[in-house]
């Protein structure tokens, strides 16, 4: 009897695995596209934006820091 239900058991693991898998397999086929798409994006050339300059505005004493 023992026998018979640790068989049972690897059968019933056996399915959960087999479960799994072709669940894992079936979600990477139905995103595959999205998953290419997000790497095959290309982004334009940065513009090339204008200099700042950002004046100091504290005391004399302050400068010689």
């Amino acid at each position: 009897m023992r026998r018979v239900m640790m068989g049972l058991v690897a059968v019933r693991n056996l399915r959960v695995t087999l479960v799994l898998r072709l669940c894992l397999m079936w979600f990477a086929l139905a995103h595959w596209e999205s998953f290419a798409a997000a790497q095959a994006h290309e982004h334009p050339a940065p513009e090339k934006l204008g200099v700042v300059k950002f004046p100091t505005s504290c005391s004399a004493s302050a400068k010689r820091v």
